[in-house]
C-alpha cells in the first residue's frame, strides 16, 4: 500500500515537478537556458488531464514554487552568513527567509494555476492568450509591494542568448517570456499537428534570430571621449564594517583611484556601500573621497551609508538610508541619491508603517529608510543615473531613468551576501535585460564581482570575474534614439496582465456558475 501511494502521488504531480525542475535548471549558470522552452510542456500536459480538483491544483502549485525556488534560490539560505547576527543564527535565518519566499510563490503559482485552468477547462481557443496574460501579468506583479522580488521572470533563462533577447527593447523582460510560452505551446501542439506547428516554429525562431542579429550587430552607437572606471576593490566582507581594517580599506580605494585616474579616466565609480563612513555628515577636510577627488581631479561616484537625525520620532532616533552621491573636485558633493527599492527582510522588514512593533524586531535585517525620487549627476556634459543593488532588477526604475534623458546608467552593488553562489550571476545578468530595454550603457561596480561594462546592445564589454581586485575601464557609447519599451510600449505587461486576469476571472465564474446549475440539476 506504501508503495500504491507514494507511486500515485508522482502520477498525479509528475509534469508541474518535472517543469519546475527544467525551470529551476534553467536559471543556473551550467548553460542551461535552452530548457526553458521545454519547462512549460509538462504543465500543459497536467492542465489537459481533466481530473483536475481544486485541491490537486493548489497542491500542484506549491510542489511547482517549491521545487522551482530549491533549484534557483537555494543560495538564500546562506545569504545570513555575512551579516551582523551570531553564528549559530546565520542558517536559521537564512532558512527562514527562504521558507518565508517559498510560502509567498507558492500562493502567487497556486493562485496563477487555478486561473489557468479555469481557463483551460473554459476555452479552447484562447487558452494561449490567456496563459500569456496571466504568467506575464504574474511577472509584473512580482516588482510592486513590501515583498516585491522579481526573480522568476522566465525571460532571465536566456540571459546567455544576447542575440534573443534584443526584443526586450520591445516589450521589456516580458515580451522574451511571452515567446518563451509561444515557443513552448507550438512544441507541445507538434504532437497533433506536427507539420503545421514545425513550420510555425521555423518562422517565429527565423524572425526572432534575424531581427535579434540586426539590432544585436547593427545598432547604432556613438563612442564619446568620456572614460567612465569602475572599481572591484573585493574586500572582505568580514572585515568591510570592522573598524580596525577603516585605514585598510581606504588605502585601497585610494590606490586604485589614482590608477584608473592614470588611464585617463573622466570619472571613477565605487559600488554600494563602498566606504563604511557616514560621507554625507562630514565636513569636506575629513572625507576622504573629497580629498581624493580634489588631489586627483577627478570626480568620484561612490556608495556610503547615511543618517538623518530625527526629534520627537517615538520608534527610532534616525533614518537610515543606503546612499550614493558624485564627489567632485574642488566643489561640494552633488545632493545625495537614496535606495528607492529595498529588499525585504534583508534592508527593511515588510509592513512597518502598517505594525510599527515591527520595529523592536532585530534579526539582522538594518530596516533603512526607502528614498523618494530618482537623482541625476553630470559628467563631461553627459547624464547619468543611479541604481543601488537590487533596484537593477526592477525595469520600471530604468525607464524612468531613460525616459529623463539619461546618457548611461551606473549600477552599484555589493554581492558579497551571496558569496560563491548562483544568486550573484542571476543577479548580473539582469543588467543585460535593463541595457536592451533601455538602450544606455550600464556600469556595474560590485565589491567582490561581477562587476562589468555592458553595451546599449546588452553585449558584455568588460568583465570581472568573483573575488578579483581590478578596474575596468570604457568609453560611454550612446544610443540617440528613445527606447520602445520605456516609451510608448511600457504599459505592454499591465495590458497583457489586465486582459489575461479578465479572461481568468470570467472562465473561473462561468465554470463555477455550470458546476452549481448541474449540482441543482441533480438535486431536483
Amino acid at each position: 500500500m506504501r508503495y500504491s501511494h507514494s507511486h500515485s502521488f508522482w502520477e498525479s504531480y509528475q509534469e508541474p515537478l518535472l517543469a519546475a525542475f527544467l525551470f529551476g535548471l534553467s536559471r543556473l549558470n551550467w548553460h542551461l537556458g535552452f530548457l526553458v522552452f521545454f519547462a512549460l510542456i509538462p504543465l500543459f500536459s497536467f492542465f489537459q488531464n481533466r481530473d483536475r480538483s481544486g485541491a490537486k491544483i493548489i497542491t500542484a502549485g506549491v510542489l511547482f514554487a517549491t521545487l522551482y525556488t530549491i533549484i534557483s534560490l537555494h543560495w538564500v539560505i546562506f545569504t545570513a552568513r555575512h551579516a551582523m547576527v551570531p553564528k549559530w543564527s546565520e542558517v536559521p535565518i537564512g532558512l527562514g527567509i527562504w521558507v518565508g519566499i517559498t510560502f509567498l510563490f507558492s500562493m502567487y503559482f497556486s493562485i496563477l494555476f487555478g486561473l489557468i485552468d479555469a481557463v483551460w477547462k473554459n476555452s479552447r481557443v484562447w487558452r494561449l492568450l490567456a496563459i500569456i496574460g496571466l504568467w506575464v501579468g504574474f511577472e509584473w506583479l512580482q516588482n510592486f509591494g513590501d515583498f516585491r522580488f522579481p526573480w522568476h521572470n522566465l525571460g532571465y533563462s536566456l540571459s546567455e542568448y544576447t542575440i534573443l533577447i534584443q526584443v526586450a527593447e520591445i516589450g521589456g523582460v516580458y515580451l522574451v517570456s511571452v515567446l518563451i510560452i509561444v515557443v513552448n505551446w507550438m512544441i507541445y501542439k507538434t504532437y497533433r499537428r506536427p507539420q503545421k506547428y514545425f513550420i510555425l516554429l521555423g518562422i517565429l525562431m527565423t524572425a526572432w534570430l534575424v531581427y535579434g542579429g540586426i539590432r544585436l550587430y547593427g545598432l547604432p552607437m556613438h563612442k564619446t571621449n568620456t572614460e567612465v572606471a569602475i572599481v572591484q576593490p573585493s574586500i572582505p566582507q568580514e572585515i568591510k564594517w570592522d573598524r580596525a581594517y577603516l585605514d585598510s580599506t581606504l588605502t585601497v580605494y585610494e590606490t586604485m583611484t589614482e590608477a584608473a585616474r592614470k588611464d585617463s579616466a573622466n570619472l571613477v565609480v565605487y559600488p554600494e556601500a563602498a566606504i563604511p563612513m557616514y560621507l554625507g555628515r562630514l565636513r569636506s577636510q575629513f572625507n576622504p573621497v573629497q580629498r581624493w577627488s580634489n588631489r586627483l581631479d577627478v570626480p568620484i561616484f561612490t556608495g556610503f551609508p547615511h543618517m538623518v537625525i530625527l526629534k520627537d520620532n517615538p520608534h527610532v532616533d534616525s533614518y537610515d538610508y543606503n546612499s550614493c552621491t558624485q564627489f567632485n573636485p574642488d566643489t561640494r558633493p552633488d545632493p545625495i541619491y537614496n535606495k528607492i527599492a529595498l529588499v525585504p527582510f534583508g534592508e527593511r522588514t515588510p509592513w512597518l508603517n502598517t505594525f510599527p512593533f515591527l520595529w523592536s524586531m532585530q534579526l539582522g535585517q538594518a530596516n533603512f529608510q526607502p528614498g523618494d525620487s530618482t537623482a541625476y549627476y553630470t559628467v563631461d556634459g553627459l547624464r547619468y543615473s543611479p541604481l543601488i543593488c537590487f533596484e537593477i532588477a526592477f525595469p520600471h526604475l530604468t525607464c524612468n531613468i531613460e525616459k529623463n534623458d539619461a546618457d548611461f546608467i551606473v549600477n552599484l552593488t555589493n554581492d558579497g551576501w551571496f558569496g560563491h553562489s548562483v544568486g550573484t550571476y542571476q543577479h548580473a545578468m539582469m543588467v543585460k535585460f535593463r541595457a536592451i530595454e533601455t538602450r544606455r550603457q550600464i556600469y556595474r561596480a560590485a565589491n567582490s564581482g561581477i562587476s562589468m561594462i555592458v553595451l546599449p546592445t546588452g553585449r558584455i564589454e568588460k568583465k570581472l570575474g568573483l573575488f578579483k581586485r581590478g578596474t575596468l575601464q570604457s568609453p560611454v557609447y550612446r544610443y540617440e534614439s528613445k527606447s520602445l519599451y520605456c516609451g510608448p510600449l511600457r504599459a505592454f505587461p499591465l495590458v497583457l496582465g489586465l486582459i489575461g486576469l479578465v479572461m481568468g476571472l470570467f472562465a473561473w465564474v462561468r465554470n463555477h456558475t455550470i458546476s452549481n446549475y448541474r449540482a441543482l440539476r441533480k438535486d431536483y
